[in-house]
């Protein structure tokens, strides 16, 4: 079992930190945490607040479109007569961050941050124009296939602004990922608030409302210009963009060496995100199809994009929980996530919740779902907090590390997606787990 690498030596699974925040008060000289000044100088207490104020907002702005396609993906299947192809959204969407995140790591890594992040940028445009006008389209099999390929442009922009943001917080205390956590399950929670409140209160048009998405965009550039400028004030003397010009590109050796000293760390990582994705985008939506959303309760009408709600308010309190203690026993949260693939994959089959209580299920389904991001949000951090601090991990394989980190989650979320798509047209088909002879069921 890999240990997370520490000045001191303790025998718990969890460790609290009030030490390693990795900034000092002016004027005061510290007890700080003697791992920060490996990597990052200690910062004063105003900069740390507003390093962690810009890291969460990438990682929010970041991670919005992304979780946009998961909260439109229903609808779009319903509109375009695809019901049963709704994973197809995520399958895509992810293996558009693998492709990504393969392509970056051999060709792109010494590129400027700022280059690579405009990059980033432009190409989630790109997605919110493709979806804006997927919505627009009459013909069912375009409007399904440009809303896909949003999903694609959406992928790769996520995957490039994600370890480009982790890998320059390498620089930086390394409490601020849990900004970075914060924000992206903050995200989680807000798009599917700012979809419903956009289309259901204001009557917004799905057009508009992607639209109007790419007013983030200077927004991130702004808060991504000064966590760049802050770590460039921490890199080693000599360096001309961070570690940028000393990262290993991806190759036999390197990829031994990054499988020998963070491959326990990556596997944890890739198990929990497996079983993640195939709740979500399987045993979630399986469970909430087949309501009448005209008659029905707004929960229960709505009950999937609620799931969604809960599901990223537990991501957000999991991943900024880095920020004041750690896990060490990276293989719990790995364990938790099957028996939760477990119970919804009854749940999903047998409607033994939604059946027995009624439309209060739907109202349980809500902190059910919050579970099981509180696992994977644990999971992630704790492992991104582990690479970047590990210190048996060589500093010219974290960044690398990072990248096949998230290209190897990515193909783990891709295979949970694809044999979510094959259950939902087999074994898990709406007829098959409901009775398609009978109109939709109305929760009240």
């Amino acid at each position: 079992m890999e240990r997370l690498a520490s000045s001191e030596s303790d025998s718990s699974g969890v460790e609290l930190d009030s030490k390693d925040d990795g900034l000092t008060d002016t004027g005061t000289d510290s007890n700080n945490n003697k791992k920060d000044e490996d990597s990052a100088e200690h910062i004063v207490r105003k900069t740390y607040v507003a390093c962690f104020v810009a890291t969460t907002v990438c990682g929010f702005i970041n991670n919005t479109g992304y979780n946009f396609v998961f909260t439109v993906s229903q609808d779009l299947a319903k509109q375009f007569h695809h019901e049963d192809a709704m994973s197809s959204f995520s399958m895509v969407l992810l293996a558009a961050c693998f492709g990504m995140t393969i392509l970056h790591s051999k060709f792109f890594l010494h590129f400027p941050f700022l280059v690579r992040i405009i990059a980033c940028l432009v190409l989630q445009t790109v997605a919110y124009v493709l979806l804006a006008i997927a919505c627009k389209m009459t013909n069912d099999n375009v409007g399904f296939g440009l809303s896909l390929a949003g999903a694609v442009s959406t992928g790769f922009s996520q995957a490039l602004g994600e370890v480009l943001n982790l890998s320059q917080l390498h620089h930086l205390p390394p409490s601020l990922v849990g900004g970075w956590g914060l924000g992206t399950g903050l995200s989680g929670i807000f798009a599917p608030l700012i979809y419903m409140l956009f289309l259901n209160v204001f009557h917004w048009s799905r057009f508009v409302i992607m639209l109007v998405m790419n007013v983030l965009t200077p927004i991130y550039f702004g808060a991504f210009f000064y966590i760049n400028r802050e770590a460039n004030k921490r890199t080693v003397k000599g360096s001309k963009d961070d570690e940028t010009q000393n990262s290993a590109e991806l190759n036999f050796k390197s990829f031994i060496g990054v499988c020998k000293h963070a491959g326990f760390i990556i596997f944890n990582l890739v198990a929990v995100y497996f079983l993640e994705y195939f709740i979500q985008s399987g045993f979630m939506d399986r469970a909430s199809i087949n309501v009448d959303k005209v008659h029905s309760a707004y929960v229960a009408a709505n009950s999937y994009e609620m799931m969604l709600i809960g599901y990223n308010v537990g991501v957000t309190i999991s991943r900024s929980s880095v920020t004041f203690f750690r896990i060490k026993w990276i293989w719990v949260p790995t364990v938790l996530q099957a028996c939760n693939a477990i119970f919804w994959g009854f749940e999903a089959t047998t409607h033994f919740i939604r059946y027995g209580i009624g439309l209060a299920g739907f109202y349980l389904y809500i902190p059910l779902a919050a579970i099981i991001g509180l696992m994977g949000g644990l999971s992630y951090v704790n492992c991104m907090y582990q690479i970047q601090r590990k210190e048996d991990i060589p500093d010219d394989l974290r960044q690398l590390s990072v990248n096949l980190g998230f290209a190897s989650t990515n193909i783990g979320i891709v295979l949970a997606s694809g044999l979510d798509l094959w259950l939902a047209n087999t074994v898990l088909s709406q007829c098959n787990i409901y009775d398609c002879s009978k109109p939709p069921q109305i929760y009240n």
